[in-house]
């Protein structure tokens, strides 16, 4: 019975380890994916460039506005409960987008999609790991599940070029019906162990938070297009700061905050959030710089830029996979420190071929880029699940990918106008290089200040849950 017993919970893990790849996955992948299919949508649809951008801006905008909701959310209602209505409304969402009469329908599918998407993320990774008490399992799951985002990003534009090619711009949104329904069937299996925290849903919280991060992404999105002067922009920063204040007010009097009051304590949580900020600023900030050089610079079209896309994203998968183990060997701080190091430098480098048109040189220096990318995430998510106990994993991770999509966002924001805003498409290249190579040196920082491994803040809720019999899920301290 004992073996019988085994088998099964064994099966059960599988099974979600499968259904969490494969949410990371789609929700990586239409991030990028959809970027390649604009053209094809402007043609059918008569679109103006603002409808089309909010194709983009849709998801963005409701993904990171909800991330930390979603978090809360499964750490109180349970995981997989949240992971399986995140998969119902993202693959319903896509049916609605696939068969969209109009762009402005489309633009309210891709909406309700964002939200799908941010109930999924955090739950998906919560129920890979929550009965595992094995650390060095544990990381090396951490390590899959940024594998599946990072082949997504990776695989995101050249699929889509593929697809739109073959069977034109509703057969994106297609695949994610038939990935969504293994996932979802993969999350009917039920977990083992019951991770329910006793915490109750912070309503006020989560609304001011909500408000919050939407008013500054669509700042943050509008605000390249429109002007920092436009009306609506200068409306939305204003509705961020009230919206805050009033989410800090509500936060110190919340019988169960959105975010445990230890982790506002706690410098290693807030540095390693900061380090995804930074992260995601250079990534999708260098991901639009690459594509407004490759299209409008170089004149290459949707597929070949896809293509030209491989160097940088290529290697990411193969660095999410090398990470758990490389941290198993030595500290996960040095594993961060030599990631960013090795960005900078693969920046520098390709900001000095871009400004001498060395193009070979350009996508060379790329490649190690992408792989320290890829040392980056899987880093950085599983330092953030040790510093917190088990019952907050979904809040903690839904918090550092909040930051993760608001570096995004900056970036995006940045980069754009100083690409897309001089003439000299090159120039404006080169000079994205160089912020995006000092973001990481920033961020270099920020890593040696604050990730030292030391014994850490959880060490002391992790000895009175085992005072309480409660579960474990590794010895607390930073390798």
């Amino acid at each position: 019975r004992g073996t019988f017993m085994s088998a099964t919970i064994n099966f059960g893990r599988t099974l979600h380890i499968v259904g969490g790849l494969l949410g990371a996955f789609i929700v990586f992948v239409d991030s990028t994916i959809v970027n390649v299919a604009l053209p094809s949508l402007s043609v059918d649809f008569h679109a103006s460039t603002a409808s089309l951008e909010w194709v983009i801006n849709a998801y963005t905008l409701v993904f990171a506005a909800f991330l930390l909701s979603a978090g809360s959310l499964a750490d109180v209602l349970g995981a997989r409960r949240i992971f399986l209505v995140g998969i119902i409304v993202f693959s319903l969402a896509s049916v609605a987008c696939a068969t969209s009469s109009s762009i402005s329908y489309l633009n309210v599918s891709r909406l309700v999609q964002g939200l799908g998407a941010a109930l999924v993320l955090p739950s998906s990774l919560t129920i890979m790991t929550t009965d595992v008490t094995d650390e060095r399992l544990r990381h090396r799951l951490v390590g899959f599940y940024a594998a599946a985002g990072g082949v997504g990003l990776a695989v995101g534009p050249l699929a889509g070029g593929l697809l739109i090619h073959g069977f034109g711009w509703p057969s994106i949104f297609w695949v994610n019906v038939g990935v969504g329904l293994i996932a979802f069937a993969a999350g009917l299996w039920p977990t083992p162990v019951s991770t329910r925290s006793q915490k109750k849903i912070d309503y006020f919280g989560q609304f001011f938070a909500t408000l919050a991060i939407a008013s500054l992404v669509f700042a943050l999105v509008e605000a390249p297009e429109r002007g920092w002067s436009d009306s609506l922009v200068i409306t939305s920063l204003p509705l961020f700061v009230v919206t805050l204040t009033l989410f800090i007010f509500v936060e110190r009097y919340a019988h169960s905050p959105l975010l445990p009051l230890g982790l506002y304590r706690n410098a290693q949580f807030f540095g390693v959030i900061g380090l995804g900020f930074f992260f995601n600023f250079m990534f999708y900030g260098v991901l639009f710089a690459l594509s407004l050089y490759f299209q409008n610079g170089l004149g290459y079209n949707a597929l070949l830029a896809g293509i030209s896309f491989l160097p940088f994203t290529g290697l990411v998968t193969a660095g999410n996979l090398v990470a758990p183990r490389v941290a198993e060997r030595t500290h996960r701080l040095h594993v961060l420190i030599f990631g960013e190091a090795l960005v900078a430098v693969s920046l520098l480098i390709g900001a000095l071929a871009g400004y001498c048109d060395l193009r070979l040189l350009l996508f060379a220096a790329l490649l190690p880029g992408g792989f320290g990318s890829g040392l980056l995430v899987p880093t950085m998510t599983s330092q953030t699940l040790v510093t917190v106990p088990i019952d907050s994993h979904g809040s903690a991770t839904a918090g550092f990918n909040t930051f993760r999509q608001l570096g995004g966002a900056f970036g995006v924001s940045i980069f754009g106008p100083l690409v897309a805003g001089v003439a000299d498409v090159r120039g404006g290249f080169v000079a994205s290089l160089f912020v995006a190579a000092g973001a990481m040196a920033v961020s270099l920082i920020v890593a040696v200040c604050t990730q030292r491994p030391q014994r850490i803040y959880c060490d002391k809720l992790v000895e009175e849950q085992v005072g309480e019999g409660a579960p474990v899920t590794g010895t607390g301290s930073v390798r």
